[in-house]
């Protein structure tokens, strides 16, 4: 739900309550919307949350949003839309981010399936300062994060199975880690 009070809804889908929405659907309570046309990607989306300035980041398995190639993850800002810098991708040709959250300095984390953000080498999660990806330097099974969260102290977590002991075979427990 975003501050309006409308919720979103996000997916592989064309149609919601027989409104045309292209993967984007919004509720006021009484109706299904779309965004438009500026706003259509050509895949699916996994994650979308608000930013701090009332438009939206999108992450999932698309190439290009609103006519523009975004490589896996984009910026609505209530007009159009924007890559950020290069997107994601991966060395292994399976690209899928999970998950999304932005911490209270307005910094966006990325979580899921990839192995580089823009030009940075990553290991399946990256921060967006605004201007650049970052690699956190973690080393977390990037197949298996499936949730990220701040806490009140601006504190980010990561959820998901993970194998903690690197243990061969891994032992995967469903487990929070802070990063």
């Amino acid at each position: 739900m975003n501050r309006d009070g409308r919720v979103f809804t996000v997916g592989d889908f064309r149609l919601a309550g027989g409104t045309c929405t292209d993967t984007v659907a919004t509720w006021d309570g009484m109706s299904w919307h779309g965004l438009g046309a500026d706003t259509s990607v050509d895949g699916t989306i996994s994650a979308m949350i608000p930013d701090r300035n009332g438009g939206y980041f999108a992450a999932g398995s698309f190439v290009c949003a609103g006519g523009k190639v975004v490589n896996h993850i984009a910026h609505w800002d209530g007009v159009n839309c924007s890559g950020l810098d290069s997107g994601l991708h991966s060395s292994m040709g399976f690209i899928y981010p999970y998950t999304m959250v932005q911490d209270q300095n307005g910094i966006l984390y990325v979580g899921g399936f990839f192995t580089q953000a823009g030009n940075i080498p990553v290991n399946g999660i990256a921060k967006w300062n605004g201007t650049n990806w970052e690699a956190l330097g973690v080393d977390l099974d990037s197949r298996s994060l499936i949730s990220l969260a701040v806490d009140s102290q601006n504190r980010l977590y990561a959820g998901g199975r993970f194998n903690p002991s690197h243990s061969d075979p891994p032992v995967y427990k469903d487990i929070w880690v802070q990063l």
